[in-house]
Order: C-alpha cells, then sequence, then structure tokens
C-alpha cells in the first residue's frame, strides 16, 4: 500500500492544483473570447471563437474533475478515482482539439480578417450596417489603431465621401475619444495629427492574435502534463484500491 498511500498523497495535492489551473484556463478563454468577440465579427469567421470555446470548457471540466479528483483520493473512492481518470482524459482530448484547431486556422483568421477589414473600411462602414460599424470601432478603440493598414485607408471610403477635411477617420482613430474629433482640426491635433492614432490595425490584430495563441498553447501544455501525471496516479490508486 506504500505506492498507493504516496499516489494518494500527490493526487490530493494535485487536484487542489487542478481546480486552481481549470479556474486558470476559464479566465483566459473568457478574456479570449471578450477580446475577440469584434474580431469574429468583422472576421465573419467562427474560427477566431471555436477554439477558445473548445478551452474554456476544458476549464470547467478541469475545475470539476479537480473536486471529484480531491474528494475520491481523500476518501479512497474507487468510483470518483475511476470518474476523475475518464474526466481527465475527456478534458485532454478537448485540449489536443482545441490546439490543433488553434494551430490550423490562426493563418486562415488573420487572411480573412485583413481582406474583410479593407473591405468593411472601404464600402460597408455605414449607418445601415451598425454592427460592422461598432466592430470596426471596437477594434480601432481597443488596439489604439486606424484604417486597415494606416489612417490614410479610411480618405478613399465610402464613408468619407463629402467630407471636405484631408484624410478624415472616424471618432474611434482619436487618442481620447470627444465626439466628432476624427474630423476636427484642433482634436486630431493639427497637421502632425497628433491626436489620432496613425497606424493601421491589421498588424495590431494579427500580433494580439499570434500572442494570445501561443500563450492558449503554452497553458494547454503545461496543464497536459499535469493532467497524464494525475491520470497516472489515480490510476495506480484505483488499482490499488480494487485488490
Amino acid at each position: 500500500m506504500g505506492r498507493a498511500n504516496v499516489s494518494r498523497t500527490l493526487l490530493i495535492v494535485f487536484n487542489f492544483i487542478f481546480v486552481l489551473s481549470g479556474l486558470s484556463i476559464i479566465g483566459l478563454a473568457a478574456y479570449n473570447l471578450a477580446t475577440y468577440w469584434d474580431i469574429a465579427a468583422i472576421a465573419a469567421d467562427s474560427a477566431v471563437t471555436i477554439g477558445t470555446i473548445l478551452l474554456l470548457t476544458a476549464g470547467i471540466i478541469t475545475a470539476l474533475a479537480g473536486i471529484l479528483g480531491f474528494c475520491g483520493s481523500l476518501n479512497r473512492h474507487s468510483g470518483m478515482l475511476l470518474g476523475f481518470f475518464v474526466l481527465l482524459l475527456i478534458i485532454f482530448m478537448f485540449e489536443v482539439a482545441a490546439a490543433i484547431y488553434t494551430i490550423v486556422h490562426r493563418q486562415e483568421v488573420l487572411d480573412n480578417l485583413r481582406t474583410k477589414l479593407s473591405t468593411d473600411i472601404q464600402s460597408k462602414y455605414t449607418p445601415s450596417n451598425i454592427g460592422i460599424q461598432r466592430g470596426l470601432n471596437a477594434i480601432q478603440t481597443q488596439f489604439k489603431c486606424c484604417g486597415s493598414y494606416n489612417y490614410t485607408d479610411w480618405a478613399s471610403s465610402s464613408w468619407a465621401s463629402g467630407k471636405t477635411i484631408a484624410f478624415p477617420v472616424p471618432d474611434s482613430c482619436c487618442k481620447v475619444y470627444v465626439p466628432g474629433c476624427g474630423l476636427d482640426e484642433v482634436q486630431r491635433g493639427g497637421a502632425n495629427l497628433t491626436g489620432i492614432n496613425l497606424n493601421g490595425c491589421i498588424q495590431a490584430v494579427s500580433n494580439t492574435v499570434s500572442e494570445n495563441s501561443n500563450i492558449i498553447l503554452g497553458v494547454g501544455i503545461g496543464v497536459g502534463v499535469l493532467q497524464i501525471f494525475g491520470m497516472a496516479c489515480s490510476m495506480i490508486l484505483y488499482l490499488e484500491l480494487r485488490k
């Protein structure tokens, strides 16, 4: 029973870690889902959110599995330990699926986003497309950017038609938001345009998507290693209790 006692002690400790890691995954996935919501609306592609939703599901199951495994190892309950093992296996498959989906579709999302940003800025930023307006405004505000490649993209858009100011931009391009600031010479910072963000959104969003994808993959790998260890310990203790 010496090996079983060691496994039981390790399981109690690691299940506490599993609960914390599950809550961390839920927080990370929720943050990414909130961050990418407006990007998904512009990209018109569910690939932005599917990988994150898979990870969120894995985080919820991880937290529940940690509680189940903790109770099972503490009470030496073979049924709970078996359930813990099965849940960890399911979580592991979810995380592998999320990782593969993120890797496979990351470039697809970025390519769709580049195309859609340019198209929407040029022809769809209109009152009749309120969803696209809100999405573009949210992206420009959140990422402190303006236009697809730079602020001059707006000058050739249908939205800028009839506007007399040179290089007009929406208010969401302003560094400090004030209604009408995108068309006000003073608020824009004069000829030097010091009051608006000059860099385009494609690069800013692409960098954020890539960075956050790498974070998700790193967290998934770290938790996956813990889960493999937890499955091994739970199975050792389960088999010992069944003797």
